[in-house]
């Protein structure tokens, strides 16, 4: 009775215009033939390799991708490398003249400090003197 309802609705459908097989076709692997099997697996195989074969490529690609950026970023990290020693001997360079002009102040410093005193004891011993009734000579 079943095979006879299909019949007649692919007849009606068919009637319609619409194009039906009359062979259906099983979904299970078993109704394939020894050499339908090899040919599938055989297919499956080459759709592996090649998809494979497209993944090896992109990776690749991708490696030598990155084997450039590692490349820039040496490269990169060399110059900045060489910017730091230029930078640290400048520095140096600053601190030396720093160094330099502050031992030039403290010395001016000193000699102030110095001049200063002696100012200091050339007022006491001409007043000092002043006092005694005598002054004392002092060499300028």
């Amino acid at each position: 009775f079943t095979a006879m309802c299909r019949e007649k609705f692919q007849d009606i459908c068919e009637d319609y215009g619409y194009s039906v097989e009359r062979i259906p076709l099983s979904t299970k692997k078993k109704h394939e033939s020894v050499e339908e099997y090899q040919a599938r697996q055989a297919r499956s195989l080459d759709e592996y390799q090649t998809a494979l074969a497209i993944a090896t490529e992109k990776m690749k690609s991708l490696l030598y991708q990155l084997n450039n950026k590692i490349k820039d970023y040496d490269e990169k990290l060399f110059s900045e490398d060489e910017f730091l020693k230029m930078v640290e001997t400048t520095l140096l360079q600053k601190q030396a003249q720093v160094s330099k002009h502050t031992e030039s102040v403290e010395s001016h410093e000193k000699i102030g400090k110095y001049r200063d005193t002696v100012s200091k004891a050339e007022e006491l011993i001409s007043m000092n003197g002043k006092d005694f009734g005598y002054q004392i000579p002092i060499n300028s």
